[in-house]
């Protein structure tokens, strides 16, 4: 597994399932007699990062002389109730878990690992 390039991200479950042990003393994940070191955040490739990162929110204007801009309408739900539970399940609260969900695409297992990084 030495210089293997894996573009994975396992859940829970699935470490559960294979018996991979996360060893943060050691910073590698450990399957069986074989170990895997975490990249460091800036190793890891700039592609990967893009679809991770919650979008920037908009800078207020500089200009106070403009109207104060009438309250948006609720998006529609883009995210299933069962997704927004589920990473609610987690600890963080139905706003937090929404844009999580944002940030990932839909994927709760990636939504689950922004919480944890």
């Amino acid at each position: 597994m030495d210089g293997a390039h894996i573009g994975l991200l396992f859940g829970l479950d699935m470490l559960k399932r294979h018996q991979m042990c996360i060893d943060l003393k050691r910073n590698v994940l450990a399957v069986g007699e074989e170990s895997i070191e975490f990249l460091p955040e800036h190793q890891i490739p700039k592609t990967e990062m893009e679809g991770l990162t919650p979008p920037m929110a908009a800078t207020p204007s500089a200009s106070s002389s403009q109207t104060p801009q009438q309250p948006q309408p609720q998006p529609e739900q883009k995210h299933s109730e069962e997704a927004v539970k589920a990473v609610m399940d987690l600890g963080v609260s139905r706003e937090h878990a929404i844009h999580l969900l944002d940030a990932a695409n839909g994927d709760v297992n990636v939504a689950a690992s922004m919480i944890f990084s």
